[in-house]
């Protein structure tokens, strides 16, 4: 069994912790903080021990995975020292703020063969996964159309980090990243977007929309904000549209992500009652965290989730905050 060292202990290292023991091929060898109370309460609760900077635990030779969840703007240096050491990279999103940043992660990683994946956790979300089985096996015909969004409060986690637009990228980039990201893997790349919004008193996009033409001739929508009125329950939605059937999924949840929410996952056929599709498999996080371990196992390559289509994620997003400051469509 590989042992993960993990890098922050905000509310998302806690995710990646439970998911690395439900999949039951990892074991947590320990947590790395700024802050030691968050990292100690984060080993207590999970195992492991705590290293008092990453270079400890990049040193110790018992920890095979080095895990990311550290703030986003912190994404790439620490994510560059890992990969320069030699030691298998797994990096929350996003991979990085701009393309030639994200471009030197993947070149690094590619020159050195280290294995690398980015977490993009919407990709192994059973329902998302089901989502995507059914466009493949053809069951919506020819797509037409895609709806996504993704509402809600701002995260009452971290120090402050969230909620600053030149450190965490606003909603495009610690929000709606996971239905682009998802949408490309489906539809493919993406030739021009467009996108309107609202900046808030901080001078950052946290209400944007945005819409996409893909190469293949989908036409997606994505609307995300982070700054619904108080009370507003998260939300997910995605619908797709084909000529033959849609595809709709429908996740309610409270404030911030909890273990109460109400979901549904159904397909619309002609003359038939909507069908409610099976979302197969673990935890999200299990789910990725299991295949990673596979690929580094078999020296095989992340293709359900390769880092060079983070570059091109970063590149969507990017042209949409172009777009938001320009008023105009941009091609990619």
């Amino acid at each position: 069994m590989k042992r993960i060292g993990i890098v922050g202990a905000g509310f998302i290292s806690g995710s990646h912790a439970a998911g690395a023991k439900l999949s039951g091929r990892l074991e947590v060898a320990g947590f790395q903080s700024r802050t030691r109370a968050s990292a100690e309460a984060k080993a207590k609760q999970y195992g492991g021990k705590v290293y008092d900077t990453l270079e400890e635990m990049i040193a110790d030779p018992t920890v095979d995975i080095i895990d990311i969840c550290a703030p986003s703007h912190l994404h790439e240096e620490l994510g560059m020292k890992v990969l320069n050491a030699g030691k298998a990279l797994l990096l929350e999103k996003p991979i990085a703020r701009d393309k030639e940043s994200a471009q030197a992660l993947v070149r690094k990683a590619r020159e050195g063969g280290v294995p690398f994946m980015v977490t993009q956790s919407l990709r192994f979300m059973p329902a998302y996964i089901a989502i995507k089985k059914a466009v493949d096996e053809g069951r919506l015909g020819k797509v037409k159309t895609a709806v996504a969004a993704r509402l809600g409060q701002a995260p009452n986690w971290g120090d402050g980090w969230y909620l600053d637009p030149e450190k965490s990228g606003g909603v495009l980039f610690n929000l709606t990243l996971h239905d682009y990201d998802f949408l490309r893997s489906v539809f493919g790349p993406v030739s021009s977007v467009y996108g309107v919004g609202v900046k808030n008193r901080r001078g950052g996009y946290e209400d944007v929309i945005g819409s996409v033409n893909f190469a293949s001739g989908v036409k997606a929508v994505v609307d995300g904000s982070l700054e619904m009125t108080p009370g507003y329950p998260f939300t997910m939605r995605m619908r797709i549209d084909g000529t033959e059937g849609v595809v709709e999924y429908s996740y309610i949840g409270g404030v911030n992500l909890d273990d109460h929410a109400k979901e549904s996952l159904l397909l619309y056929k002609e003359g038939r009652p909507p069908e409610t599709l099976a979302m197969e498999g673990e935890d999200a996080f299990a789910n990725l965290m299991g295949y990673f371990v596979g690929c580094i196992e078999k020296g095989a390559p992340t293709t359900l989730c390769m880092p060079e289509e983070m570059v091109e994620v970063i590149d969507i997003l990017n042209g949409i905050r172009q777009s938001l400051e320009t008023g105009e469509a941009v091609r990619l």
